[in-house]
Order: structure tokens, then sequence, then C-alpha cells
């Protein structure tokens, strides 16, 4: 566009806008006036101003009706009233207006201490534990049982084993209160259904006391048969009573009974009769086949004889009869005897003891275990009559010595006595006019094999008895240790 074109523009389009100048346009040039040749432009016609174009040919009319008025202002009617101007301040409200102190009240404030609670700290730990009133893990019931580190569950709670319950009994999936028959070791056995309060164990099985083998021995923690009396004296069984034995030479235990108190405890009752009436030697012998009363196991009660596995052993008192004294051997060394002249009778009127009698004669023998007359040396405390010395009277039942209980009878021989004595002279070299009768304690078969007029059964002499004697009466004991 040229510049004379663009001057009118300006001055008739922008200037009401923009005022004089048209935005920094140079004034127009003048066209003329009353100093010129033409027209002033501000004069001039729209025709005179499209001719001023250079041969453009430019109505502006239309651009003169559209040209907006000079007063752009809204009509006042369509001012934005007051009332509902936007304030000046335009501030928020002092009430809306955020606090300085964007700090929580104190009442919602967190503790100083901003440690969460325990319970948000960690998770609750639900590991199983013995304590936790639930039946969880290896449990066998709550919290009792199983192979963990639980408490053993008492009798009633549930178990898979013995040694889930602290009763070490699991019966039917319970625990259970053990009994002695339950084929477990439990309670207060020493080994299954044995010891403690449960019968007594057999030899072979544990045991943690004597108490639990009774008649045996606890040995090394076991129970075993002992040997002897003074074997289970020894073990502490002091009491005296029955027990059982397997000296050497039995093939199996026997039942013996054993005073653990008298002359230092230790001795087996190996014969005792305290009430014969009725005995006769020939019903001896027809039971035994001979009439050595110490070599053959016998009883004697209500006028019967047993023998062998069918006898009870001797008791005090209450057993007549006797044990066969070669099971023992090997297995004693000391020899006591007791009596008293009244049947039944517990009273030791005499006594006498011979430490080291085995030893003495070399075998374990009591008829026939040395000749005839030997002596011992003993203790004077320990025989009635207060000796030193001590002799035997021991015969079988072949021809005797012209001796009888300790007495001399005047030479003669007779066929068959068996006899057994300890006597307080030396009653081969003795005169019967000065002591007749010197015997402590003598036990003898009648006066030869089998019944005679003289004595049909047993002959006994307690004590100094002179030439009396006691025919089936009394109360005699023999007693090895």
């Amino acid at each position: 566009m040229s510049a004379a074109r663009r001057s009118i523009y300006c001055r008739l389009l922008l200037i009401p806008l923009l005022g004089p100048g048209c935005g920094g346009e140079p004034a127009a040039p003048d066209l003329g006036g009353t100093d010129g040749a033409g027209p002033r432009v501000d004069q001039a016609s729209p025709a005179d101003l499209a001719a001023a174009d250079l041969g453009m040919s430019l109505d502006l009319a239309p651009l003169l009706d559209l040209a907006p008025p000079v007063d752009l202002a809204p009509p006042a009617d369509l001012a934005v009233p007051l009332d509902l101007a936007i304030p000046l301040d335009l501030t928020i409200p002092p009430d809306l207006s955020p606090r300085v102190d964007l700090a929580i009240p104190p009442d919602l404030a967190p503790p100083v201490d901003l440690t969460p609670p325990p319970d948000l700290v960690t998770p609750p730990d639900l590991t199983p534990t013995c304590a936790d009133g639930l039946k969880n893990n290896t449990e066998t019931d709550v919290d009792c049982g199983g192979p963990g580190a639980c408490q053993r569950c008492p009798a009633g709670k549930g178990c898979m084993g013995n040694g889930d319950c602290a009763t070490e009994y699991c019966g039917n999936g319970k625990c259970a209160v053990p009994d002695c028959m339950d084929g477990v070791k439990n309670g207060t056995e020493s080994d299954i259904d044995c010891g403690g309060a449960c019968p007594a164990c057999a030899p072979g099985k544990k045991c943690n006391a004597n108490l639990d083998c009774a008649p045996h021995l606890c040995t090394a923690m076991v129970c075993k048969v002992a040997v002897s009396c003074a074997e289970h004296l020894a073990a502490g069984n002091k009491g005296s009573g029955l027990y059982t034995i397997q000296p050497p030479k039995a093939i199996n235990p026997l039942s013996v009974y054993c005073e653990q108190v008298k002359a230092g405890g230790g001795w087996a009752l190996v014969f005792q009769v305290h009430d014969v009436t009725g005995l006769s030697e020939n019903k001896f012998i027809a039971a035994t086949g001979n009439n050595r009363f110490t070599d053959v196991t016998w009883e004697f009660a209500g006028g019967v004889f047993k023998v062998a596995a069918n006898a009870r052993p001797p008791q005090p008192l209450l057993v007549n009869g006797a044990l066969d004294v070669g099971l023992f051997s090997g297995g004693w060394s000391d020899l006591r005897m007791a009596c008293s002249k009244k049947n039944t009778d517990a009273t030791e009127e005499a006594f006498g003891l011979v430490t080291g009698f085995v030893a003495a004669n070399g075998n374990g023998k009591l008829l026939g275990a040395a000749a005839n007359g030997k002596s011992y040396a003993v203790d004077k405390a320990q025989n009635s009559q207060g000796n030193s010395t001590i002799w035997v009277d021991n015969e079988v039942d072949g021809i005797n010595s012209g001796h009888y209980l300790c007495d001399y009878t005047g030479g003669s021989a007779v066929n068959g006595t068996t006899q057994f004595s300890l006597c307080y002279t030396d009653f081969l070299n003795n005169d019967n006019a000065k002591d007749q009768g010197d015997s402590i304690v003598a036990i003898g078969f009648g006066t030869e094999r089998g019944d005679d007029g003289w004595s049909p059964g047993f002959t006994f002499e307690c004590g100094p008895m002179g030439a009396t004697a006691l025919q089936n009466t009394g109360t005699f004991s023999i007693w090895i240790r």
C-alpha cells in the first residue's frame, strides 16, 4: 500500500482509536487546502480521496458506515451494576483465609513420642507357642505333647505316644494313669510292668533298688539272684525272712529263710524241726531212701513227708524240714546250731558257732564232713557254754564209734545211726562217769537205722542233759553262712 493511502486510512479509521499519529505513523502529507492546489483531506469528499489513489477506485462508504462510533464506551444500561462489581479488595475474607499458624491444634497434634502404638509397630506374632491356648504346631493337645519344647500332657489329654504324656503312658490316643499290666515302663516302674509299686522284677530286669527285685538283688542296676543270704545282707536286705537265692550247686533258684540279725546275720536255715510228733524214721527212709536228714530236701507236716520240689523250705516255727546242704557246696563257710527243749519255741537255750567250718574240713558237708570228734577253735561269746574249743560228733548211717550224742555208750557199736552234734568236751576221751551228756546241741536219728524200741524218730539233747534225752520233742535248727 502506498504511503498516501495508508495515511488516508490512518486518518479516517484509526485516529479515533489510536489517537494522532496513528500509532507513530508519520504525519500524512498535506494534500492541499487553501494554501495548496487541492482540498484538504478532512474536507475532501470520498470521491476526491478515491481519485487521489493513483487511479484506484475505492468506495469507502461501506467502511464509513461500519466504522464504530467515536465513543466506544458501552452503553450505560449495559454497564456492570455497581452492586455486582467485583470489590476492589479481592483478598479472601479473614474468616476464610488460612491461619498463619498451620499447626494442628494441640488436641489433634500427635504426642511427643511419635512411635506408633505397639500393635501398629509390628503385626502380632502368630508363631505357635506352648502357651497360646491352641492345639497347634506339633502339639498333641492344647499346649502340650509333641516332639517340641512343650510340656507333657496330663492324664486325659490327647497323645500319639508315651513320650507325649506326663504319665508316660498313652492308651487309645489319651494319656492315662499307668498300671502294672500296660506293657510299658512308666510310673514308678524300674522295668516294664515291674519294680516300684508293681510286682518285683525277675532276674535280668532293670532295677533301682533291691525292693524292685525282691526277693532278688539289685546289682549294677540289674536284678540278679543272690547266691547266699550273706549276699542279700551285703546288698542291704537286713530283714530276716524268705529270700530267693541260687546256691552254687542248685539248678534253679531256691526259696530260703535268711536270718539277718542274730550272730551277724547272713545265715541260711538248712534244718529246722519244732514239732515232729508222729514222725518215724521208717517213714523218713521210705520217703527219702535214707536217714541222712541233712543230705536231702524234705518237709514233714501233718504226719506226711514231702521231698525235693514238693517240699517247702524250713522256716522257724512254721515248717519242719531241711534243705540238701550239698546244694550250697562252695557257697558257705560258717556253721551255727541252736535249740530249745520246747516245741515251737524261738528261745535259744543252747547254741554254738564254728567259724571256718568248711575251710577246716575241706568240703561243704555236714554229715560226714570230718572225722568224728574233730575239734574247732571258737569264739567264747558265740557258744552257750563259753568254750574256746568245740568238738563235733559226726556220724553217718554206718557202724558208729560207740559214742552217741556226745556221750560214750560203753564201746558197743550200733549199726546205722546218723547224728550231728556240737559238744563241749572231747567226748571220745571223756569218762561218762565224770561228765555224762556233754552236748551243746545234739541231733540223732534213733539209735540205729530204722525205728527201734528206744526212739522211733529223732533223739535230741539241748545243753547238758546228763543221761536224759528228748524224743521227737523240742525246737532245733542248723544254719550255714
